[in-house]
């Protein structure tokens, strides 16, 4: 299900529909399944529009992609023209593999500080000790920093980098678990902890489904749940599904269990999203489910949105009626008129048209089969 629809998602990256082309922007991205085919799609899209380099709303829908070499020569080729996204693009860069940056240090030199370049290039020659004391190093400073997201991310990249020596391989899956499991008995957890939490999604490690989605309950800890819903969606496995589902009705949690569904693309987590829909009388819920079922391409849960609509959603939260008309382009389905329906709806109970007298609207069918719903 996965890759098709990436294929029908995928090309409404070019669309000069702002509402489509950020569709399927934010889908792939949020669901990790992104390529570079993707990327290079997003710059074609990019390159419709006037460099800003305020506003960009392109390259921060691009943030879960690897950034491989074919993608990194283009970003210098681009930073070289020095034009008003040259900060986006350099944004791309500090996504860049440790290994790749090396490899191209010269070329990046005229673009990164010269001292953070030769810190992160220096990481593929440290031998595996001393990239753990790298790392004690990192713990102690955001033990004292603890909102320091440049360290946090840094800490990443050297996880990255053991990863790569096999510290983390399916053999070792034991020494994530265990820290899990250690830091699971404590209060709040560290941030050894969230680094192997971002481990276990990293190598997809599938038997950590439990212990993850228990972590969902910590309603207090936004760091750890962030890395907790991100791990989940990288396993992306049916078995997910079930395990977060005692989470969706969770007054606490289930922002972050209907983002794990919303990107899962499996039928098990649409009929699971349709059964809550059907179940909250949660006006903020429903509209969360409503909008994770049109990012699911859900061609069930339509007529279920546009009731929704009709009848008030949470506004404050999205607006529900552009994942909706995506839903419906996207799936060959004719997009509601709700406005003219709304219209029509109180031209007909000034005028007193029953059921099956014809349509204010001038459809021509019968009231009942039109905007009477």
């Amino acid at each position: 299900m996965a890759n098709t629809f990436v294929q029908t998602v995928e090309p409404y990256i070019l669309s000069d529909d702002k509402v489509l082309r950020d569709f399927a922007l934010r889908s792939l991205n949020d669901a990790y399944l992104a390529t570079e085919r993707t990327f290079f799609y997003a710059l074609q899209a990019l390159d419709k529009l006037e460099p800003d380099p305020m506003i960009n709303p392109i390259i921060p829908f691009t943030n879960h992609i690897p950034v491989t070499q074919n993608i990194l020569k283009e970003v210098i080729t681009r930073l070289n023209r020095n034009d008003d996204n040259y900060h986006w693009y350099s944004i791309i860069i500090s996504r860049c593999d440790s290994e790749l940056i090396a490899k191209y240090q010269d070329e990046l030199a005229p673009f990164i500080n010269k001292k953070t370049l030769d810190t992160i290039a220096s990481l593929q020659w440290l031998n595996t000790e001393q990239l753990y004391i790298e790392v004690a190093d990192i713990l102690k400073s955001l033990k004292k920093d603890a909102t320091n997201q440049s360290i946090f991310h840094f800490g990443k990249r050297i996880f990255k980098e053991l990863t790569k020596r096999g510290e983390y391989d399916e053999p070792n899956f034991d020494k994530i678990e265990a820290v899990i499991k250690e830091e699971m008995d404590k209060d709040f957890f560290t941030y050894q902890g969230i680094y192997h939490v971002f481990l276990a999604g990293e190598q997809k490690v599938s038997s950590l489904i439990p212990q993850l989605t228990d972590l969902l309950s910590r309603d207090e800890e936004d760091i750890l749940l962030e890395e907790v819903k991100e791990s989940l969606i990288k396993i992306g496995t049916p078995e997910v599904v079930p395990a977060v589902e005692k989470y969706v009705i969770n007054e606490f949690s289930s922002f972050f269990a209907v983002d794990v569904l919303e990107n899962i693309k499996h039928p098990s987590a649409e009929e699971m999203l349709l059964y809550h829909f059907d179940q909250t009388t949660d006006k903020g819920l429903k509209t969360l489910i409503a909008n994770a079922l049109c990012r699911q391409l859900s061609t069930k849960a339509i007529p279920k949105v546009v009731a929704l609509i009709e009848e008030g959603y949470d506004e404050s939260i999205l607006d529900l009626k552009e994942p909706l008309y995506a839903n419906c382009v996207l799936n060959n389905v004719d997009y509601p008129n709700l406005e003219q329906k709304e219209k029509a709806k109180q031209k007909a109970n000034r005028l007193k048209i029953g059921r099956n007298d014809p349509c204010p609207c001038g459809s021509g069918k019968k009231f009942k089969k039109c905007c009477w719903k």
